[in-house]
């Protein structure tokens, strides 16, 4: 039976104090780094809807085709226009977050060169940014950019 003074029950206020206690000591012995820690993304879906609702009602152009990448660019991902040569623009969308690429070509039934647009949603912030082309996008990636990455053991396949 617990003890009540002043309309306390004691042991009913010892027990949330042990369980406040052990809550608080498995969160001191849990190490969160702050890279794990993931904002919430623009959905695929959700991505693909702003493109349509913002940047498509923009576009003066009897005839379009709007395309996705289906994969999300990772940070640090360049994304530029081909060149007839196989080089590649000078000028380049950064994807400063998690980012979606769309694809909006203004003449979808012309051979290349012709007008197009490269886009961008950022999907941590929602901001959309473009790029006016005459070619497909071509997406640069960073790969092994720090340590962890170069330390992953799935990756590695000799090491002396």
């Amino acid at each position: 039976m617990s003890l009540k003074k002043d309309g306390i029950h004691w042991s009913l206020l010892k027990s949330y104090a042990v369980l406040l206690a052990v809550f608080c000591l498995a969160i001191s012995n849990t190490s969160i780094a702050s890279d794990s820690i993931q904002p919430i993304l623009v959905s695929k879906e959700d991505a693909a809807k702003k493109i349509i609702d913002n940047v498509i009602p923009t576009i003066n152009s009897t005839s379009l085709r709007a395309n996705q990448y289906p994969l999300m660019l990772d940070a640090g991902a360049r994304v530029m226009q081909a060149v007839p040569d196989g080089g590649t623009g000078s000028e380049y969308l950064l994807c400063k977050n998690s980012s979606w690429l769309f694809f909006i070509d203004l003449a979808p039934n012309a051979h290349f060169a012709h007008p197009a647009m490269i886009t961008l949603l950022d999907a941590v912030s929602g901001e959309i940014r473009s790029l006016d082309a005459e070619w497909w996008p071509i997406i640069e990636m960073p790969v092994f950019k720090n340590q962890d990455d170069r330390l992953d053991s799935s990756t590695i396949i000799y090491e002396r």
